[in-house]
């Protein structure tokens, strides 16, 4: 479930789907262990999906950053100090 505190006064939110723009739409399904799933709808893409960033929250969060860069060869996003989270981009997978 989305709710309009969790996307930008810019963005509608209509039955749980943020409607970014003409072309993007979010929305969140949480899984087990509290793993909250983000899913973008990018109507421009030019493949069925593609995996964009991660973030990570938690006491080990630059831990679990440092291992998907190791494992799958995301890269580190700079840290943003207004943010809550640490991030990173995943590369473009087939």
């Amino acid at each position: 479930m989305i709710t309009t505190e969790q996307v930008p006064a810019t963005a509608k939110v209509i039955d749980d789907i943020s409607i970014a723009n003409s072309t993007t739409r979010v929305a969140f399904a949480l899984g087990p262990e509290d793993v909250k799933v983000e899913l973008v709808e990018d109507k421009s893409l030019t493949v069925p999906a593609r995996l964009n960033h991660i973030h990570f929250f938690g006491q080990m969060n630059k831990d679990m950053r440092e291992w998907y860069a190791k494992t799958f060869g995301a890269t580190m996003v700079p840290p943003n100090p207004a943010s809550t989270f640490v991030q990173a981009g995943c590369p473009a997978w087939p």
